[in-house]
């Protein structure tokens, strides 16, 4: 395989995981971690190679799907922290209510009752 196919080939697995991620669609992005690893060492493997010299459009290509990879991936993280307070802030707000047993007594403080969260993005 030559440098330039191992950097078109990244550079496309990199652009399916920016369009799952566009789409916030965490699933898929994480599914393509396998393959995406494989084209790395085999990038990794290729880049050694001295006689190996890559076209400019592979790495303009590669370079643009790493940059907007790096901005998807911080919105990612953003919108999971936002999801993780969200689920705190739930759950704060119940633990601090006043609790009441079917006998209108006070419940035990100290255990939280289960709690669900579905969240669809």
């Amino acid at each position: 395989m030559s440098l330039t196919i191992a950097l078109d080939r990244l550079a496309a697995i990199m652009g399916r995981e920016n369009a799952a991620l566009t789409a916030l669609d965490f699933n898929a992005a994480t599914g393509l971690l396998d393959e995406k690893r494989a084209a790395i060492e085999v990038f990794e493997a290729e880049r050694m190679c001295v006689a190996s010299q890559p076209s400019l459009d592979a790495v303009a290509g590669l370079r643009a799907a790493a940059l907007a990879n790096a901005i998807l991936i911080e919105r990612a993280i953003a919108v999971q922290r936002r999801v993780i307070e969200t689920v705190l802030a739930v759950a704060r707000k119940r633990d601090a209510a006043p609790r009441y047993r079917a006998d209108a007594g006070m419940a035990r403080a100290g255990r939280a009752a289960p709690m669900t969260l579905l969240a669809r993005v």
